[in-house]
C-alpha cells in the first residue's frame, strides 16, 4: 500500500508540474530570440565604434546557445512553426555578417551590403518579437511548492488515491492548456517593447547610468551588472521623466524593474521611436 500511495503523489506531482515546465522553456527560447535580437542590434549600431568587437562577441555568445540545427524544433514547440524560415534566415545572414566583419572589418561588411541586409531583416523579426508573451527574467521557472499539497494522500483509502489518480489523468490534457495559459497571462500582463536606450537606475543614493533592453508598462529590463535583492526599491529616470520602482528579479547581469506607477503607452512608443 505504502508503494502505490508513494507512486500516486509521484504521479499526481508530475501530471501538475509538466505543463509548468513546458511553460519555462517556451519562456527561455521567446526569451533567447528577444536577446538574439537586442544583441544584433546593438551590434550594428556600434559596428564602427572602438568597442565593436565587445559587441560582436556578445552576439556570438548569444547566438551559439541555440543551434541552427535545432532552431525549427524548438520554435514548433515553442507554437513560432510558422516563423521558421525568417528565423533560419536572420540566424544565417547574423554569421555571415559576423564572419564578414572579424575577417575583413566594418568598412568591408557594410560596402558589402551585409549591414543593410541584416537590418532588412530584422524588421520583420521585429514584427514577430512583439508579440511574444513570455517572461522578461531569462532565469524565469514556475515554483514548484505547490508539490506540497500532496501529503493528503498519505492517510487517503487506496480505492479514493486511485480515483484522484484516474481523474486527475482524465483531465490533463484541458489543464495543460489552461495551466500554460495561465502562467504566462500571470507572469506578464503588458506588451514588452525592445529597445536600445540609456537609463538612469537609482539603487541606495547610487545612481547607475545602464542600458535598457526592453521596456513596457509596467517594467523594464535593464543591464546592470550587479545582483540585487528581490524588492529593493529605486528610481528611475528615461529621457526626462522620472519614476519609482522595485527589482523583482536579478542576476549578474541583467535585472527587472518593475514601476510602481504604469507609464503611458503613448511615453512608451516615443521612447522605442527615438
Amino acid at each position: 500500500m505504502q508503494i502505490t500511495v508513494q507512486y500516486l503523489k509521484i504521479s499526481v506531482a508530475f501530471l501538475l508540474l509538466f505543463p509548468a515546465q513546458l511553460a519555462a522553456e517556451q519562456c527561455s527560447f521567446e526569451q533567447w530570440i528577444v536577446d538574439l535580437q537586442v544583441a544584433t542590434v546593438d551590434f550594428i549600431d556600434h559596428i564602427e565604434s572602438a568597442n565593436a568587437r565587445e559587441k560582436a562577441g556578445k552576439l556570438q555568445q548569444t547566438a551559439d546557445k541555440h543551434s541552427l540545427v535545432a532552431l525549427r524544433s524548438k520554435l514548433k514547440n515553442a507554437g513560432l512553426g510558422e516563423h521558421d524560415a525568417l528565423f533560419k534566415r536572420f540566424s544565417a545572414r547574423q554569421k555571415i555578417l559576423l564572419q564578414s566583419f572579424l575577417r575583413s572589418g566594418a568598412q568591408q561588411a557594410i560596402k558589402t551590403g551585409q549591414v543593410s541586409k541584416l537590418e532588412n531583416i530584422l524588421k520583420d523579426v521585429e514584427t514577430v518579437v512583439r508579440k511574444l508573451d513570455c517572461a522578461e527574467d531569462p532565469n524565469w521557472e514556475p515554483t514548484a511548492g505547490s508539490v506540497s499539497m500532496f501529503g493528503f494522500l498519505t492517510n487517503m483509502h487506496p480505492a479514493w488515491s486511485w480515483g484522484v489518480f484516474l481523474f486527475l489523468v482524465t483531465t490533463f490534457g484541458g489543464s495543460l492548456t489552461l495551466y500554460s495559459g495561465y502562467q504566462q497571462k500571470l507572469i506578464r500582463q503588458t506588451k514588452r517593447y525592445p529597445c536600445n536606450i540609456d537609463v538612469d537606475v537609482s539603487l541606495s543614493n547610487h545612481s547607475h547610468k545602464v542600458p535598457c533592453l526592453d521596456i513596457s508598462q509596467t517594467g523594464m529590463k535593464v543591464r546592470l551588472n550587479l545582483k540585487c535583492n528581490q524588492g529593493t526599491p529605486c528610481s528611475v529616470k528615461i529621457g526626462t521623466t522620472n519614476t519609482t520602482g522595485k527589482i523583482v528579479w536579478s542576476n549578474a547581469e541583467y535585472s527587472g524593474v518593475a514601476f510602481t506607477k504604469g507609464l503611458e503607452e503613448t511615453f512608451i512608443s516615443h521612447i522605442v521611436k527615438t
